[in-house]
């Protein structure tokens, strides 16, 4: 019941946010040194 509910809705949400952020950060690899990857992983110290 409950917890069979409960353990496929885990499961999914960790799949899916895995995948994403995959996704998410292999578009960035494209981007390179752009302001936008510098801003989000940026530190904000200059090299």
């Amino acid at each position: 019941g409950f917890a069979l509910t409960l353990g496929i809705g885990v499961l999914i949400s960790m799949f899916s946010a895995v995948m994403i952020s995959r996704i998410f950060l292999s578009g960035f690899i494209f981007i390179g040194e752009s302001k936008v990857a510098r801003f989000l992983f940026g530190s904000g110290v200059g090299k």
